[in-house]
């Protein structure tokens, strides 16, 4: 019972920790799409640290579909997913990732259709 218990805390922990990786990872990216030359030396170092950190979180977690009953998780992640790799420029990710939103329903339609309107922007 008990490690069932621990298993069940520690994936809540790391759920919980990939969510933040990812809101500041968007935060970080923000700032450098509005500012690139603040963003220099270690200071992009560090930029480029955690937003790998965060798409490696997220992706873990992604990985995760079909053996674990967590769509709100996982529509999250693919929304986060999305959202980093538009504000990185990468078009074909971001379309990856909102074509797996359009899956979680109406919730993630709506997701989906908010980012590919950004990409028309």
């Amino acid at each position: 019972m008990f490690k069932f218990l621990a298993k069940v805390f520690e994936g809540s922990i790391g759920i919980e920790t990939t969510y933040n990786q990812c809101d500041k990872a968007i935060d970080q990216l923000r700032a450098y799409n509005a500012d690139p030359n603040e963003f220099k030396g270690q200071k992009k170092e560090q930029l480029d640290e955690i937003v790998n950190t965060a798409i490696a979180s997220a992706t873990k977690l992604v990985d995760m579909e079909g053996a674990r009953h967590w769509p709100g998780v996982f529509r999250e992640m693919h929304k986060n997913l999305a959202t980093i790799y538009f504000e990185q420029g990468l078009v074909d990710k971001v379309e990856r990732h909102c074509l797996k939103l359009t899956e979680y329903g109406e919730v993630g339609r709506i997701d989906s259709e908010e980012i590919r309107e950004k990409l028309s922007d």
